[in-house]
């Protein structure tokens, strides 16, 4: 079934001026999840749901943490990175999230740095578990002055190495969600110009996509986990989402498009004459089965008391949900072998 527009209960307003308790609103939210996968929504679109109610706890966490410290001395402008900024996340959640601040004086520095503090504790209390790799407001690699940014972003474009992949891959998702916009804009368009003339860094953040080969074996037979706890399931994330999401997203980057969602970029690049009508048909209808997928299988695991994941089962699929998972994940090889051939990673394997 398709996005069911009608359907939107009215959570996110509810959190702007809601009362502290921002973990009854995350409980809400989960709840909301599992009801649209019940009625059988697809994922793109619950995915965008969940990211407009996240904004709003994100950005109302940010305010109260505001009336506790007091005014901020300066400017600043709070935003979501990763599968958030690209509003693309599900039940599987953390936080990824950046600061840019307007002035790099102490009492600014000193400010920001108890800010992101009381910010990400306030979240975990609510029930939002912080970026297992510290992509974090409390981590001042993530919390910089606009100018310790715009400087941080030029050294890494001066160094590609694995951490300027790192980071400007997840800034290339940002998305302000609190605070001045102007200062995230300047961010974003700083970032967007450096990648965009560094062509060796387009190619490292291409080959990044092809980390990880969809799960197919011999006779295109989807190949799953043969030990451990997620035996006979395969990590459609790892396989599938991640190609597409970074690949798309580099491309983006070479073309100096604005957008972040993952298909607002691919309908952008199909119309600068990217790619062929019918390979990116594919890749959509691919990320679509694939955010589908990962939705049922998360409210599956949540509604039996498990942690949500992205593991999918094949044998708790239909012959044809077999049959067109078989077929997205051909479009996953098909768009690795495009960007092999695009970015000459034959130079850099």
């Amino acid at each position: 079934m398709g996005f069911d527009e009608s359907f939107s209960p009215d959570l996110a307003g509810d959190v702007v001026g809601c009362s502290p308790d921002l973990a009854s609103y995350v409980r809400r939210l989960q709840d909301l999840v599992l009801s649209c996968a019940d009625r059988g929504m697809d994922g793109v679109g619950v995915g965008r749901l969940v990211a407009d109610a996240n904004d709003r706890i994100i950005a109302r966490a940010a305010v109260m943490a505001e009336a506790e410290l007091g005014p901020p001395p300066c400017g600043y402008s709070l935003m979501v990175l990763g599968s958030e900024g690209r509003r693309e996340q599900l039940l599987a959640t953390d936080q990824d999230n950046a600061l840019v601040f307007a002035l790099s004086e102490e009492p600014a520095v000193s400010y920001f740095e108890a800010l992101g503090r009381l910010f990400l504790s306030m979240l975990i209390e609510a029930g939002v578990p912080p970026c297992p790799h510290g992509v974090t407001v409390d981590n001042p690699v993530w919390r910089r002055s606009a100018a310790a940014w715009r400087d941080g972003v030029s050294a890494m474009t001066r160094m590609v190495d694995a951490d300027a992949v790192l980071h400007l891959t997840q800034l290339a998702d940002a998305r302000h969600v609190h605070g001045e916009a102007p200062l995230f804009e300047n961010l974003r368009g700083h970032v967007s110009r450096q990648v965009r003339d560094t062509p060796v860094l387009l190619m490292y953040m291409a080959r990044e996509a092809l980390r990880f080969p969809p799960p197919l074996g011999f006779f295109n037979v989807l190949a799953v986990e043969r030990s451990g706890p997620a035996k006979g399931a395969l990590d459609i994330k790892k396989g599938g989402v991640f190609p597409l999401t970074q690949g798309i997203k580099t491309l983006a980057l070479e073309h100096g498009l604005r957008e972040t969602d993952t298909l607002d970029r691919l309908h952008a690049l199909r119309g600068e004459g990217v790619f062929s009508e019918g390979m990116a048909t594919g890749m959509e209808d691919a990320l679509r089965l694939f955010q589908d997928l990962r939705l049922h299988a998360q409210a599956a695991a949540v509604r039996a008391g498990m942690p949500p994941d992205n593991f999918v089962r094949p044998d708790r699929l239909s012959v044809a949900e077999r049959e067109k998972l078989v077929n997205c994940f051909k479009f996953v090889a098909e768009f690795q072998s495009f960007l092999h051939a695009k970015y000459g990673l034959h130079l850099i394997s």
